[in-house]
C-alpha cells in the first residue's frame, strides 16, 4: 500500500508533495518518468529509490544525473514481463489474495462498451481519465 496517492496532473503537486514528507521519499513509484523525472529527483530523500515503470509522454527522458548523484539515488526501471517467473507468480498469488480478500481496491475511471473501444483507446492515450479505462462487452 502506498502511503500517499496524488492526482499526477494538479498543478501543486510538488508543493503538496513536498509538505507531506520534508525529508523527501525513500521510494516513489512512477508512472510516467519523463513526465515527472526533475520533480521525482526534488522529491526523493537521500540514498532513495526511483521505481520507474512507464514513460510515455517521454520515450527518451533527460535525466538530471548530478542531482540524482548528489543523494545517491537510484533509478530503478520495472517491467513485468521481465521480472522472474517466481517473482511474477509471487505477485500474480499475492494480487489473487487480496482480490478475494476484499483488500484490492481498483481505480475505474471509465467504462465504456465495446462498440466504443476506439474512444476508449483515446482516453487512455491522452492520460485525462483518473483511473483505469476499462471496456465492457456490453452496456458501459
Amino acid at each position: 500500500g502506498a502511503a500517499v496517492v496524488e492526482d499526477r496532473h494538479a498543478p501543486d503537486l510538488a508543493d503538496r508533495l513536498a509538505a507531506l514528507a520534508p525529508g523527501g521519499y525513500d521510494r516513489i513509484i512512477e508512472v510516467d518518468f519523463g513526465a515527472n523525472a526533475g520533480m521525482d529527483i526534488a522529491l526523493l530523500a537521500p540514498n532513495g529509490i526511483i521505481a520507474a515503470y512507464s514513460s510515455t509522454s517521454c520515450p527518451e527522458p533527460r535525466l538530471a544525473y548530478y542531482a540524482l548523484q548528489s543523494k545517491g539515488g537510484t533509478l530503478r526501471t520495472i517491467q513485468g514481463f521481465n521480472l522472474p517467473a517466481e517473482a511474477r507468480a509471487r505477485a500474480q498469488d499475492d494480487i489473487a489474495r487480496m482480490a478475494d480478500a476484499g483488500r484490492l481496491r481498483v481505480a475505474v475511471g471509465a467504462v465504456l462498451p465495446l462498440a466504443r473501444i476506439a474512444e476508449a483507446h483515446r482516453l487512455v492515450e491522452a492520460g485525462t481519465v483518473i483511473g483505469n479505462v476499462v471496456v465492457a462487452p456490453s452496456g458501459g
